[in-house]
């Protein structure tokens, strides 16, 4: 003992006189690894000071976390440079990178607990460098292991009478004083942790020689029995406490240590074996345990909604991460409870992303392998086990609780060593590297005592190897977990409705305006002082054409047509994408200018209020649609309140009637059925009585008013179907389905909001039905605009659209024009429709759409010579005979008065 002193003493003298000279013989490796953890940690902060995330986070918090850190970890680098020349001291620049990393990301999620880990981060340091400079430690750590080990197990076991929980609720598993505001507490498993480490390390150097096959069963008992009772109390304790990660913890600790030992694969799949039946038993018996193994089997169940909702807030974070991660201070780590504890693995790839958590499991990865040379060095069984054991722990550790983060295990309650909010962590792992300084240390070895008659045990050179490949391998399936989350799984996460990293992206999303043909804002946002978003609609009427854009409920209309352009995404180049990505620059959505007239939308909302309808009108030359109303509708400032009211109604005001309200067309259609008989020439003598009625479904049919003629223009006027199943029996379905086809009443029309077509089945109706508006083909509002539009134009259709401009990221829609009549045949058409007031002329018609739902029709012109605009109403069960027409007029009236 007096020479080792004697040696340490003219060792420390020597350093102290000649400490220019110890440093340059150290590995460069250490200051660059040095210097760039003290730029990592300098920069962050600085990143942290712009980002602002918090305003708890003032520039004094940030200013203590750099310069404490740098003269902490500056001062013991420097103490353990001067007295440790030839020590490890490789595991101080990762240690204290690891250490201001936990300190950034404590200062973005819990600012108000960051002066506080300083204070136990002078306390480590403090702690690592008394413990890597005390000479002759290692001896007394043996000597002293069982006065140890109870000591810790008396503290453990003190918390059941006298545990406390700071937070005030939880597992009652610290010990101390409440001093002040925040008091003294002090977490007697974390203290445990290492001393189990140092008993078993004592332990098993006596006994790794392996009994020879004639042994007698005693020495087996002698050598496992008091190793198992004191692993079983630790484990009952524990258990006791309901704190399963900590157990977790010591038992995977004592098989990598009984593996180490001896190099036995058995004994540790055996254990393995042996800890199932405990987990099913603790599954069992303890709601809390049971509760977590069902929220790690399925986090996504409706059931685990209000249980679950920590792992899921973790995974969403994962996704939000993604490859590069949202960037320091610009994510939302804090919406995972109990963030800076439990899941801090989570928040730093969240704003680091998979790359951060790549360098972080390389960091975690190189201070394994350090650890472990230490042991493979060591010369005395139990100096190389304590470190390899030590070590173990950091690895073990570290993977429980990353493991938990990234559900490849239930959550654990661990926290991440070097990085997680916990004094009583943080005090123990720095006091375990610091045993793994001293340990590294040249110093004589003690002498060592072995049991006699036994066989050689395995060179722990070799098994502290195969321990490493072990642990690296379950470091690697943490990456891939979590690569799993942050690149495979990321896109099905972020759409997932329950994720607020999407609620809290959306609300600050601006997104572009939707103005009318005047400049009218049919729909903006506004902005509030933190940056969140609201949408906002001043024209309510425009709805069946603008629709709603709504968190939870999603997008409908235009906003959903056009949603690429209003959020900005469209004309992106990748290079734009991902610089706005990294910097978290929202691009500005664009202005989507429609051909709707608001005063127009307004007056057609208000004549067909109280009742089931829909009108549509447009110019006939360019396709403009100016009006598209439909009733009952919606208030799109209140959809998200109202959703469930809205959805349920009978009424469907969340239906647009003009593009997706089948009815039957009725005698409508004998505008189409006259104008394909005048195109081909065929046009005879209606055939006799006009007012014939017809069976339908039961009810008779017949003319809406009495004709007053007997020719086409009586029939058309009078509305009456007799005539015209006449020409559908005589020309047939073929001839029928053709004219719908040429008229494209068989096919969805093109626009920029959707629209549909009925399925149908020929067999099921006759030529005479089908003839009449009776049988099998359901149009809408829009496809007979196409029809009056066409009639209007001089027989071509124009290409109806609902933009003013071509906008990208905006549905496009037909530009050509294409002839169905003969302009003649369509003059001729103009001349049969009835004429109305003003110079209109229109044609009015009645269909029956069930059981009690009378449909009546109305498409018409503002003029018969040189027609403008052109209308379509749609009324269910109208109350007055004429209404159609008489709303018809209205808004022709309207349209041709606000263009002169």
């Amino acid at each position: 003992m007096k020479s080792r002193n004697k040696q340490a003493a003219l060792r420390n003298t020597s350093s102290w006189r000649h400490w220019p000279a110890a440093v340059c013989r150290l590995p460069v490796a250490t200051w660059l690894l040095f210097c760039l953890a003290a730029l990592f940690v300098i920069a962050g902060a600085a990143t942290l000071g712009v980002a602002a995330p918090t305003p708890a986070l003032t520039g004094w918090h940030l200013i203590a976390l750099t310069g404490s850190w740098l003269v902490i970890w500056g001062l013991g680098l420097e103490l353990l440079h001067l007295q440790l020349a030839q020590s490890e001291l490789l595991l101080i620049p990762l240690v204290a990178l690891l250490t201001g990393w936990g300190l950034l990301l404590l200062a973005r999620v819990a600012p108000s607990f960051l002066l506080r880990q300083l204070l136990w981060l002078a306390l480590g340091v403090g702690a690592l460098c008394t413990v890597a400079l005390t000479s002759q430690l290692s001896r007394w750590l043996r000597r002293y292991r069982y006065t140890l080990l109870v000591s810790g197990l008396l503290l453990l076991a003190a918390t059941i009478a006298f545990g406390v929980n700071p937070s005030g609720y939880g597992a009652r598993l610290w010990l101390g004083l409440p001093l002040g505001q925040h008091g003294i507490y002090f977490q007697p498993s974390e203290l445990l942790k290492l001393l189990f480490v140092i008993y078993l390390a004592a332990y098993l150097a006596e006994r790794r020689a392996v009994p020879a096959p004639g042994e007698s069963r005693q020495l087996w008992l002698a050598v496992l029995g008091p190793l198992l009772l004191m692993v079983s109390l630790s484990l009952v304790l524990l258990a006791w406490q309901e704190d399963l990660g900590a157990a977790l913890l010591f038992y995977l600790t004592f098989l990598a240590m009984l593996y180490l030992a001896w190099g036995e694969s058995k004994h540790v799949l055996a254990g393995l074996l042996f800890f199932t039946p405990l987990a099913v038993g603790g599954t069992l018996l303890s709601a809390r345990v049971a509760l977590r193994v069902s929220i790690w089997l399925d986090p996504w169940a409706p059931a685990q909604a209000d249980r679950a909702y920590q792992i899921l807030r973790s995974l969403f974070a994962l996704a939000a991460g993604g490859l590069l991660g949202e960037g320091p201070g610009l994510g939302y780590p804090t919406l995972i409870p109990a963030v800076h504890t439990d899941f801090v693995y989570a928040a730093l790839v969240e704003e680091y992303g998979a790359v951060g958590a790549v360098a972080l499991l390389a960091l975690l990865a190189l201070l394994i392998q350090r650890g472990l040379h230490i042991a493979q060095t060591n010369k005395t069984p139990f100096e190389a086990l304590l470190a390899g054991g030590l070590t173990a722990l950091m690895g073990i550790q570290s993977w429980v609780i990353i493991a938990g983060n990234i559900k490849l295990i239930p959550i654990t309650g661990v926290t991440l060593p070097f990085l997680s909010y916990g004094g009583s962590s943080f005090l123990t792992m720095l006091t375990a590297v610091g045993l793994l300084l001293n340990l590294s240390a040249p110093h004589p070895p003690p002498l060592t005592l072995t049991l006699s008659h036994a066989a050689p045990p395995p060179a722990l050179r070799c098994t502290a190897g195969r321990l490493g490949h072990a642990l690296l391998l379950l470091l690697l399936s943490t990456a891939l977990g979590t690569g799993v989350w942050t690149i495979i799984r990321t896109t099905e996460l972020q759409a997932q409705a329950s994720n607020p990293h999407r609620v809290l992206d959306e609300l600050r999303i601006q997104r572009g305006n939707i103005i009318d043909r005047q400049g009218t804002l049919l729909a903006g946002i506004t902005v509030d002082e933190s940056g969140f978003v609201e949408r906002r609609y001043p024209v309510p009427a425009a709805a069946p054409v603008v629709g709603y854009a709504t968190l939870d409920y999603g997008t409908a209309g235009i906003e959903r047509s056009c949603d690429t352009a209003l959020r900005g995404l469209a004309q992106r180049s990748p290079w734009q994408r991902a610089g706005d990505d990294l910097l978290h620059r929202f691009p500005a959505g664009l202005t989507v200018p429609l051909t709707l007239d608001a005063s127009l939308q307004k007056a057609a909302q208000e004549l067909l209020a109280g009742q089931l309808g829909a009108a549509v009108l447009a110019n006939v030359h360019t396709g403009e649609i100016l009006v598209l109303a439909s009733t009952p509708t919606y208030n799109p400032n209140t959809v998200a309140e109202r959703w469930e009211t809205l959805r349920d109604t009978p009424t469907a005001p969340l239906l647009n009637r003009v593009t997706q309200g089948l009815a039957q067309p009725g005698g409508i259609l004998e505008t189409v059925l006259l104008g394909a008989l005048l195109e081909e020439g065929r046009l005879s003598t209606p055939p006799l009585p006009l007012a014939a009625e017809l069976a339908i479904n039961g009810d008779t049919w017949g003319c809406r008013t009495a004709p007053l003629g007997s020719d086409w223009a009586a029939a058309l006027h009078s509305a009456c179907p007799a005539p015209f199943a006449k020409v559908g029996e005589r020309e047939g379905v073929a001839w029928l389905e053709a004219v719908f086809a040429r008229w494209e009443l068989t096919t969805p029309p093109a626009l920029e909001l959707p629209t549909i077509t009925a399925e149908r089945e020929l067999t099921a109706t006759t030529p005479a039905a089908e003839a009449s508006g009776q049988g099998t083909l359901l149009v809408t509002p829009l496809q007979l605009l196409n029809v009056a539009a066409t009639v209007g134009n001089d027989g071509k259709r124009p290409s109806l659209h609902l933009l003013a401009t071509p906008i990208d990221g905006c549905p496009t829609g037909l530009t050509t024009t294409t002839t169905v009549l003969a302009p003649s045949t369509a003059t001729a058409l103009r001349a049969l429709w009835p004429q109305w007031n003003a110079g209109q002329i229109g044609h009015l018609a009645h269909a029956v759409g069930g059981p009690e739902r009378e449909l009546l029709w109305y498409i018409g012109l503002d003029q018969e010579a040189a027609p403008r605009y052109t209308v379509v109403v749609l009324l269910e069960n109208p109350t007055v005979p004429e209404k159609s027409a008489l709303i018809g007029q209205q808004l022709l009236k309207l349209a041709a008065s606000s263009t002169n």
